[in-house]
């Protein structure tokens, strides 16, 4: 691993173990100038979000399940015919991370969160192993 690397998994690691939040990053998506937490928008374009942004153009409601730190729901708002987006995730600091970046660039009008894990199961309770706004949470504390 490239020291710059370790170097950043090491500050994002202590910065989570001390419970601080992710830092502000100016980034710009098509064009528009955002504030977001850092990690929020790729650097670099690809086909996924692509296929995202093409889906989201002929929609006018999306449901995001596991949303995570609203990274697609960044990039699906920019369509101009979207009029909601609802997005779904169990992890609450990760929620709150796209909640934030939403509510910053004024995109938060057309959203709705909900603080969930969506399962084939009904009325269970169920526990979410994960570390911090992390992508990779689980029901499954091995994954």
């Amino acid at each position: 691993m490239q020291p710059r690397k370790l170097y950043q998994r090491a500050k994002a690691s202590l910065r989570n173990r001390l419970g601080l939040p992710v830092p502000l990053v100016e980034a710009e998506l098509l064009g528009r100038r955002l504030r977001v937490r850092y990690g929020s928008v790729r650097s670099q374009p690809d086909k996924d979000g692509a296929w995202l942004l093409a889906c989201a153009c002929h929609a006018e409601h999306v449901v995001d399940i596991g949303a995570n730190i609203g990274q697609a729901a960044l990039l699906m708002l920019q369509a101009p015919t979207l009029r909601s987006i609802t997005l779904v995730d169990p992890n609450v600091e990760a929620l709150a991370v796209a909640a934030d970046n939403l509510i910053r660039n004024r995109m938060s009008d057309r959203a709705r969160f909900i603080p969930v894990f969506v399962s084939d199961e009904d009325d269970r309770t169920i526990t979410l192993w994960t570390v911090g706004v992390g992508s990779a949470g689980s029901r499954y504390p091995g994954h």
